[in-house]
């Protein structure tokens, strides 16, 4: 468990002393969806943050689910899905 992606970005973002190209990892949103309406605010406060944090490129894995990425993804055109097996270009 951690304390949540924005949390850890604001963290390594202090660390460096700088911008963030890539943030890689799974977002934990198992058990929240997008039809429900205080998930939903979650998710776009979630989004919003994101976005506002200037990272070029996100990846995310399983433990985000498939509707959450789909539904960040609409907004956020710089997230993509890990995937086994995958390469990434950073």
């Amino acid at each position: 468990a951690h304390k949540g992606v924005i949390n850890i970005i604001d963290h390594a973002i202090a660390l460096i002393n700088g911008p963030l190209h890539t943030v890689i990892g799974g977002f934990h949103l198992m058990g929240i969806t997008p039809k429900k309406a205080e998930d939903l605010t979650f998710l776009n406060s979630l989004t919003k943050a994101l976005l506002e944090k200037n990272v070029s490129q996100y990846f995310t894995g399983h433990c985000t689910g498939e509707a959450n990425y789909k539904y960040i993804a609409g907004q956020l055109s710089t997230l993509g899905r890990l995937q086994t097996g995958q390469r990434l270009s950073i």
